[in-house]
């Protein structure tokens, strides 16, 4: 949230905000927080059509809570400065932060379609490279998983771009392993390995190392368990020497549901299938 707060946010922070504009700015920056940790792992179709989507009941229960919360004593001083937001407001805010940052990576003339789901891994992809954090978009074919990661990467490779999101993005290096079920965490280590060498070419402090895991779903079913390894490298980095570990963002891909232990580590994105938006 205090990202979200200084940068995420696609309107600049402002310098000597007044009280009023600051905490409307954390209200915003709040409700993105809720909404990249657990929001966007629901799915947004409805379940039968009489009952609303779990994304719905999602933002439903958090307002109804939030509303609780405001008529305690304590909340006094904040309940107008800080009220709950309907489903509406929450879901137009998601919206124009998508379309924003959806026409930063995506020019007019590119002939690529701003869909809602194209927005959406956008969006959260760029919030997760930038924050260090695993993700796992999960979907069909089809639902952008792939082009959208291909779209933010090179765009903050080139740093073609005015915009600060974007030119003050450090160096960033990426490679893709495409997985079967035949993959062994040798493997992995092996082509995670080759990605910190290829980092070490830069003699920059920070640099983002990005290993796309292409077709983790299969990884996950294999009956060697290569995906063990990515625990250690998530919570300690890769182990480049004895006592010397490199941090690696990891991104995973997949068309399948994988195992509830290794999604839990990180962003995951439920990708459901194209509607009309």
């Amino acid at each position: 949230m205090r990202w979200a707060y200084k940068f995420g946010i696609y309107e600049k922070l402002e310098d000597n905000l007044n009280f009023k504009k600051a905490i409307k700015r954390l209200r915003r920056a709040f409700i993105i927080g809720l909404s990249i940790s657990f929001w966007i792992r629901l799915s947004d179709q409805k379940p039968s059509p009489h009952e609303d989507s779990f994304r719905k009941k999602f933002i439903d229960n958090v307002c109804e809570y939030w509303r609780k919360l405001l008529e305690w004593d304590a909340a006094a001083e904040v309940k107008e400065s800080f009220p709950a937001p309907k489903f509406d407001e929450w879901k137009g805010i998601i919206k124009e932060e998508c379309k924003k940052y959806v026409d930063l990576f995506v020019d007019n003339d590119e002939c690529v379609s701003k869909n809602e789901a194209l927005s959406e891994n956008i969006w959260v992809s760029f919030i997760c490279i930038m924050n260090n954090i695993p993700l796992w978009i999960i979907g069909k074919p089809g639902t952008s998983k792939s082009l959208a990661l291909n779209i933010v990467i090179n765009k903050l490779m080139s740093q073609n771009s005015r915009s600060e999101k974007i030119t003050k993005c450090p160096p960033l290096v990426s490679q893709t392993f495409t997985c079967s079920n035949t993959t062994t965490s040798e493997d992995i280590m092996y082509d995670i390995g080759k990605l910190v060498d290829r980092s070490n070419m830069y003699n920059n402090n920070y640099i983002i190392r990005i290993q796309i895991l292409e077709e983790i779903g299969h990884a996950d079913m294999s009956r060697f368990k290569p995906l063990v390894c990515l625990h250690n490298i998530i919570d300690n980095g890769y182990p480049f020497r004895p006592g010397i570990s490199i941090p690696v963002h990891l991104i995973g891909l997949s068309n399948y549901k994988m195992d509830s232990a290794k999604l839990n580590r990180g962003i995951l994105l439920l990708r459901c299938s194209l509607n009309d938006d």
